[in-house]
């Protein structure tokens, strides 16, 4: 039976149909290099591994390609066949899980000095691709090696590096503070905040004519987050206070509404009343509902406005009935309820 199913395999997965329309080819080969180990039929599977590799780089198939690659190199080791690895390897560097695996060697030998080469070759051979993910992932394994050798430095500049790459990440954030004693870094985070006001007023200032907003949206998105680990409430407020959208400034409700209640409130008001003209279905109406509802019970002193603009609403759309029910649960509470 199983020297059946070997047969039946070496000549299902020739067909490309397995591997077009999902991951059931890959679910087979497993299947089949087991047989092959069990069988002893190494060399009959590894010819079906060259004629993949062969077929992929022929059609231009990179991602099977490294997958065959990459397989072979690990059913050659698993059936100790390791004289003919090491070549293979230093002929497909290229491949990043096979670069990868020679990375992790390194790593584990204690020899950074090659591993950081092989990553830096790895860097290069992306760019050339274009491939800023895999650029991503080998920078994260230099300060993986970094983190190792306790090189502060190199930890600084990767983790600043990833704490605001493309978004913030609140992880990277924190290792980059860890690295200064508080004393050095109310300097560097002050220093980089500067650089990053100046940065966003150069920008804006280049595309003045081609945008429609105010570098306010790009300060807050750029920097509310850094407030908010810094727990500087004063300048966090500062910048929501130029928002005028509720979606904007319900975001920042949590770390803003017990420390500046009624600040926040002047803001919540007209932004409850300007949400209101363009709620157009019950989702929306729902959702302006429940915002006031939550600034209620988070800011008592400010029910009697709320539901003053409440009431406004469904007198100023009194053809709104959806409207109406949901505004009226806000209302309700005007009794304390």
């Amino acid at each position: 039976m199983k020297e059946q199913i070997f047969i039946f395999l070496q000549t299902e997965l020739n067909n490309p149909l397995y591997f077009d329309y999902g991951d059931f080819g890959y679910a087979l080969i497993n299947i089949y290099q087991y047989l092959a180990e069990l069988l002893n039929k190494a060399d009959a599977f590894l010819n079906y591994i060259d004629n993949q590799i062969n077929k992929n780089s022929a059609d231009h198939s990179e991602y099977r390609k490294n997958s065959f690659l990459t397989r072979k190199i690990k059913f050659l080791k698993a059936i100790g066949r390791t004289g003919e690895i090491s070549k293979l390897i230093q002929q497909n560097l290229d491949v990043v899980e096979i670069r990868q695996s020679q990375v992790e060697s390194a790593v584990i030998e204690k020899d950074y000095i090659t591993a950081k080469k092989l990553i830096a070759d790895g860097i290069k051979i992306a760019k050339q691709k274009d491939h800023p993910g895999t650029v991503s992932n080998w920078e994260k394994e230099l300060l993986r090696i970094a983190e190792i050798e306790k090189d502060r430095e190199t930890i600084r500049f990767y983790t600043k590096k990833f704490a605001f790459d493309r978004w913030f990440n609140r992880d990277y954030y924190i290792k980059w503070r860890k690295t200064y004693t508080n004393a050095e870094w109310k300097k560097v985070i002050e220093t980089h905040i500067e650089e990053k006001i100046v940065e966003i007023n150069q920008l804006y200032k280049k595309n003045k004519g081609k945008v429609w907003h105010s570098p306010d949206k790009l300060f807050l998105d750029t920097l509310a987050p850094i407030y908010i680990e810094e727990k500087y409430w004063e300048k966090l407020l500062n910048l929501v206070s130029k928002e005028t959208e509720l979606s904007r400034i319900s975001q920042y409700h949590d770390h803003l509404s017990k420390h500046y209640p009624i600040e926040l409130l002047d803001l919540y008001v007209p932004a409850f009343e300007r949400q209101g003209d363009i709620a157009c279905n019950r989702v929306e109406y729902a959702n302006l509902a429940g915002k006031m509802k939550k600034v209620i019970k988070s800011i008592p002193a400010g029910r009697e406005k709320i539901i003053g603009v409440a009431k406004k609403l469904n007198m100023k759309y009194s053809r709104r009935p959806a409207m109406i029910q949901e505004l009226d649960k806000v209302i309700i509470l005007e009794n304390g309820q």
